[in-house]
């Protein structure tokens, strides 16, 4: 670094001598012009002296060089910046020999970091931006461990029971379990929405609802406290939110029946140490576990850290069994649903189209839209298309007459209720459909791709899917006119199978009987009077008791299997 800065400093006094040779020049210069206006005036009026000036000019340049001694100084530069190269190009293979230790990780990563750097300043904009983000959740876990969950313990608790969605969405199991809770005449409890969208606080206001919009003051200091927090997914824990709500109870309802990997059986969450596991979202210990059925205890069982469980339905699914009230339509496309009650009033069939999310969605090119629309006009159907909230194609500019896209952000139940036939791939809508004992066709054009490389499952996926598997729009329209327009239904008996398997209960009390577990367990105050429903005692079972019959369920299980 010395040599380098004494280089440095040569180099600018290199420039400041060629800054005063260039003066020199353009001084003589001037003068060369004065005197030769002189000589073309006349060679006789010209004084000698003008004359021997002009002789003396190049002897005069010729010493200022030699007193600047110019050519020795850039001898002398030539000769260090050829030894630096040198030994920079000894540094290099040092650093070349060092590299070849490291191991394989580390090279990756250094390749990958000198790849973002050539190709754009865009993607060092990504690098700066991921660096900053590190530290911003590092600095939040800072704040929460050590600040906001000690006073968390500190606050007293009121009997308030909060209900936050993952996405702050108003749909899915909480929104019907919320609708039922405001229904009871519960008049020490407050039941309250959480949410972090603007809009579904102002229509649940307006309903007369009670709701608290995070972040605010305010909503800190309620949400220190709350007595009971009622969840359907680990999303729910950004934000600092699961620091506000330590101290509370947690019931985890889940917000489906599927056969993905969840929690803590995520391969990315099992291959990490113990203390790393803790900082997850994954971690959170719930005092209330609710699952469908024996057969769910013993598959997803081990994603969830859980004091007692719940064996019931999903409130969500108690709407297939009652009539929809105003309430339930809140977060849903009201405008469609009033069209396909028209439509099958005049006798078309409505078939839904409901495709699980993926990491590459900016495209819909897996089906030709128009050739389906004229199937779907030849055929008096009305195909529904309801894409996850994550995608990103738009499917708006395309206007057909009988292919409607349902709202993306809007509750698909009240949607499934009036759907003849459900077309979908990997996602758990088809096991809630199962209720409702209609045909239901499966679509894994992407079978090879997903399974294993973007999702691992649980299940196997031919076993546990009760209808026909197409992989091309010729297959899928040749079953849509099988199931739709002859009603030829082959598969009514594994679908009831499936059904006992993955549900226990096939009723509309799966909220009520979520709620009365709730009071027994978690409100001492009240009486533990029984609920209107017959319910055992085995239902709601210790993690100990669990346990111990676990063993008899798996074998159960297995046998069913086979």
């Amino acid at each position: 670094m010395i040599k380098l800065k004494e280089f440095l400093k040569r180099s600018e006094s290199i420039v400041a001598l060629w800054k005063k040779v260039r003066w020199i020049l353009k001084k003589s210069k001037k003068l060369y012009k004065k005197i030769t206006k002189k000589i073309k005036a006349g060679w006789k009026k010209a004084p000698r002296k003008a004359i021997k000036l002009l002789r003396k000019l190049p002897k005069r340049i010729r010493k200022v060089f030699k007193k600047l001694k110019l050519q020795k100084i850039i001898k002398k530069v030539l000769k260090v910046t050829i030894k630096r190269i040198k030994r920079s190009k000894k540094v290099l293979r040092k650093a070349i020999k060092e590299l070849r230790k490291l191991p394989k990780r580390s090279k990756k990563i250094l390749k990958k970091a000198i790849k973002m750097l050539r190709k754009s300043p865009k993607r060092i904009r990504k690098v700066f931006k991921k660096i900053w983000k590190f530290i911003y959740k590092k600095t939040l876990l800072l704040l929460g461990y050590c600040i906001i969950i000690p006073i968390s313990f500190l606050v007293p608790k009121n009997d308030s029971v909060v209900l936050t969605s993952r996405f702050g969405d108003f749909e899915g199991n909480l929104k019907y379990l919320f609708i039922y809770l405001n229904s009871l005449n519960e008049q020490s409890v407050k039941f309250v929405f959480l949410t972090e969208k603007k809009h579904v606080y102002t229509k649940l206001r307006e309903k007369g609802f009670e709701v608290w919009f995070y972040p605010s003051i305010s909503t800190f200091f309620k949400m220190f406290r709350t007595r009971l927090l009622i969840v359907d997914g680990n999303e729910w824990t950004k934000n600092l939110k699961y620091f506000f709500l330590f101290s509370a109870k947690k019931v985890q309802v889940w917000h489906g029946t599927g056969l993905k990997t969840i929690g803590l059986l995520k391969p990315s969450i099992n291959k990490l140490s113990k203390f790393r596991k803790i900082l997850k979202k994954e971690y959170t210990f719930y005092h209330l576990l609710a699952l469908t059925s024996e057969f769910q205890v013993k598959v997803r069982g081990k994603a969830f850290r859980y004091g007692t469980l719940l064996i019931n339905g999903l409130p969500r699914n108690d709407m297939f069994f009652t009539k929809i009230t105003s309430d339930d339509g809140l977060g849903c496309n009201y405008e469609l649903i009033d069209r396909l009650i028209e439509y099958k009033q005049k006798g078309l069939s409505v078939v839904a189209y409901t495709p699980t999310w993926r990491k590459h969605s900016e495209n819909f090119d897996h089906l030709d839209l128009s050739s389906l629309n004229s199937f779907a006009q030849k055929n008096n159907i009305m195909l529904v298309i309801k894409l996850h909230s994550k995608h990103n194609c738009d499917l708006d500019r395309f206007n057909f007459s009988n292919i409607i896209e349902y709202d993306r952000y809007a509750d698909v139940y009240p949607l499934l209720s009036l759907t003849d036939l459900l077309i979908t791939d990997y996602s758990s809508i088809y096991l809630d459909f199962l209720l409702l004992d209609r045909p239901i066709t499966f679509f894994p054009y992407d079978s090879e791709k997903y399974i294993g490389g973007e999702r691992d499952l649980l299940l196997d996926y031919n076993k546990t899917t009760p209808g026909p598997k197409c992989y091309n729009q010729e297959e899928l329209q040749e079953e849509i006119y099988v199931q739709v327009v002859e009603r030829v239904d082959k598969y009514k008996s594994l679908r009831n199978e499936m059904r006992n398997k993955f549900f226990k209960y096939h009723d509309g009390h799966s909220s009520e009987r979520l709620w009365s577990t709730i009071k027994s367990n978690f409100f001492a105050h009240y009486d533990k009077s029984k609920p209107s429903y017959n319910s055992k005692p085995s239902e709601i079972r210790s993690f100990e008791e669990e346990k111990k019959s676990r063993d008899q369920a798996i074998a159960i299980m297995d046998k069913q299997l086979k």
